[in-house]
């Protein structure tokens, strides 16, 4: 959902479909610059092979990569980003972790908890404004814009 979104944000172009990189790859433009929109097709739990293979294939670095997966331990309406650390129990990011051979790669997890149709269509919202922030200037200012900020108002509001 959230990278759909930025894909239609900024009128992505299909780049590859199914490839041998095992994902089907978007472009869209950012400040003049190219930006991939990577779809992994293998099962979640081996999201890490898709990202490592376009990561080579394309002599990416892993700073210039920011994964993004929603998580049921952070509270729904919520995005936390982060620079690293560990997966958490997620089974994507523990794959992407191995293939990478670094818990050290930016990552949004965007919180899901029990899902409701206009709080995740909001939280879509908000996490495409982050990845565009990111895109504009550096993980440290993302994460004290974003991390924190919700969509669902605050309690007594």
């Amino acid at each position: 959902m959230v990278l759909g979104n930025l894909a239609k944000r900024h009128k992505a172009k299909a780049k590859y479909l199914v490839n041998r990189h095992r994902s089907v790859i978007e472009t869209m433009t950012f400040n003049g610059e190219e930006v991939l929109i990577v779809y992994p097709l293998t099962f979640m739990n081996l999201s890490g092979v898709a990202v490592n293979a376009v990561r080579a294939a394309l002599d990416v670095e892993i700073k210039d990569i920011l994964v993004v997966c929603d998580d049921i331990h952070v509270t729904p309406g919520k995005v936390r980003i982060r620079p690293g650390g560990a997966a958490g129990g997620q089974n994507g990011l523990k794959s992407i972790e191995e293939h990478l051979g670094t818990k050290e790669y930016p990552r949004m997890r965007i919180g899901i908890g029990k899902p409701t149709g206009g709080i995740m269509a909001a939280t879509a919202d908000m996490a495409c404004d982050a990845i565009e922030h990111w895109l504009a200037g550096d993980l440290t200012a993302t994460m004290a814009k974003f991390n924190g900020l919700s969509v669902l108002p605050e309690a007594g509001e």
